[in-house]
């Protein structure tokens, strides 16, 4: 079994083949749907985000004792 050395080539062209045959079947107003909801994407893609609404933990919030969780030992039986 060797590496196909075409492989990348031909992915992109079957993915450009298909990207055609999908985009050749809209209308311009749909072509022009997609494009405005990509510009949107990209948007909220790059806009920064407010870190402030993540939950935080700091040391202090830790308490230094250990808590113990008594073990109990059992056997299965069949």
């Amino acid at each position: 079994m060797e590496p196909d050395s075409h492989y990348t080539e031909e992915l992109s062209q079957e993915e450009e083949k298909r990207l055609s045959s999908k985009t050749s079947v809209l209308t311009e107003p749909e072509k022009n749907k997609i494009y405005e909801q990509s510009i949107e994407l990209i948007k909220k893609q790059e806009a920064k985000e407010d870190l402030s609404v993540l939950p935080s933990l700091h040391v202090s919030d830790i308490s230094q004792e250990m808590k113990r969780i008594p073990l109990e030992h059992r056997n299965l039986e069949d």
